[in-house]
């Protein structure tokens, strides 16, 4: 880890104003949560923690916030205490269109891996705009407000953003999507400038792969954790199965349980584990996680020494690895362009290896020189030289080939099986 300070201590609140979208950007680790729910209100003068409401984007974040009763209370329990409210972006899309959450009722407001929430959105727009081209922007604008729970927040929260007796307060780790590319969306930011040194998580030594079984299972430790990112279900099932065939590690893939795939009480287990004690049970060595688990959550467990993220995505990459709170020893980031072109390369190499050629019986049995052979391979659309047409009657045609050599000339001689 770097020395540094935390944002908590470097943070200029005195940046941070009504009817604006002050946006706070540091690394997973330097302290985001911390500095918003337990200094911020603070420096604000607020008292009633009633009137906040942290906004986060995964259940499992959600989840993690909750498990600190001391601070957080669901922001729709009938009841309500003198906590920091929590509700998860689609929550708040959903109630938005209910009719029953008003800017009216907060002083503060948190919305937390923003990056996210854009994200969504953003997918929603696209969507929609691919399936009626001929709608005009505020038709499109309209149709998502009561289509997208995403698209709905963010809108929502960037209206709230102007309201000049309330406080929102953006944070993420990878702006990226929307800093300085978003016009209007930048309009309305106001960015919180820290200049001291934060403190910071290192990553000891970093990998690129082309090929997925040879980091799961060739890289494999014995006695070491590893944490795995894998884009979908379906690859993480196919990565689960890959290693419990091929080693002796036990491994556990989880997804949302949002998800309309459930997951069996084992999964839910080794997820109620990580929420409660942020670290893996004992007998468990590979543990999967879909998106849903990219931001919200910590991992504080030193026996996961290795991380491996199945995907080129930048941001995924500093998201999910940030969930570690711990320097990293070995990170091995999927190369998907170096995949991409060895895949073409191996194509390219085996284009027609794996049909199923007829060799003329003008050619069988008789001595076949240089000449000849370049006539067969051309006669019958052979794709590539010589060498290779010999490579495929070798491995499993239904022919046989001998090589002669007759005054220092060669000669092949084909025969049928």
């Amino acid at each position: 880890m770097k020395d540094g300070k935390f944002l908590s201590e470097a943070l200029r609140y005195d940046e941070i104003v009504a009817g604006k979208l002050n946006m706070v950007v540091a690394k997973t680790g330097q302290g985001k949560t911390t500095m918003a729910t337990k200094v911020l209100p603070q420096k604000l003068n607020l008292t009633d923690y009633s009137r906040i409401l942290f906004l986060i984007d995964t259940n499992m974040g959600k989840e993690m916030l909750l498990k600190d009763s001391i601070y957080f209370q669901e922001w729709n329990k009938v009841q309500k205490e003198n906590k920091i409210c929590v509700l998860n972006y689609h929550q708040l899309g959903s109630f938005l269109k209910e009719y029953k959450i008003w800017s009216s009722m907060f002083d503060l407001i948190i919305a937390d891996e923003f990056h996210n929430l854009y994200k969504y959105a953003r997918i929603d727009l696209s969507k929609m705009i691919k399936a009626n081209p001929d709608f005009s922007p505020e038709t499109i604008s309209m149709m998502l407000s009561r289509e997208s729970n995403s698209y709905r927040a963010l809108e929502t929260i960037k209206r709230w953003s102007e309201s000049p007796n309330l406080y929102v307060v953006a944070m993420t780790a990878t702006p990226e999507q929307f800093l300085e590319k978003d016009k209007e969306l930048n309009e309305l930011i106001q960015l919180i400038s820290v200049q001291e040194q934060l403190v910071s998580y290192e990553i000891l030594a970093r990998y690129t792969y082309t090929n997925a079984e040879e980091v799961l299972v060739g890289k494999a430790v014995e006695g070491e954790k590893r944490l795995i990112f894998a884009p979908n279900i379906k690859l993480a099932k196919e990565f689960k199965n890959l290693i419990e065939e091929n080693t002796d590690r036990k491994a556990i893939a989880l997804w949302s349980p949002a998800n309309e795939y459930p997951m069996n009480a084992e999964q839910y287990e080794v997820r109620q584990h990580l929420l409660e004690n942020k670290s893996y049970p004992d007998d468990l060595d590979d543990l999967f996680l879909t998106d849903a688990y990219s931001t919200g959550w910590n991992l504080v467990d030193d026996r996961v020494g290795t991380t491996i993220i199945h995907s080129g995505n930048k941001i995924t990459e500093k998201q999910f690895a940030g969930r570690n709170r711990q320097d990293i020893k070995n990170l091995y980031i999927y190369d998907s362009e170096g995949a991409e072109k060895e895949k073409r390369l191996a194509q390219k190499r085996n284009k027609g290896m794996n049909e199923d050629w007829e060799i003329p019986e003008s050619y069988l049995n008789k001595q076949l020189n240089t000449e000849d052979r370049k006539q067969l391979i051309e006669e019958i659309g052979f794709p590539k030289k010589w060498t290779s047409f010999k490579k495929w009657i070798e491995n499993g045609s239904n022919y046989n080939i001998e090589k002669k050599k007759i005054k220092g000339i060669e000669y092949y001689i084909i025969t049928k099986n």
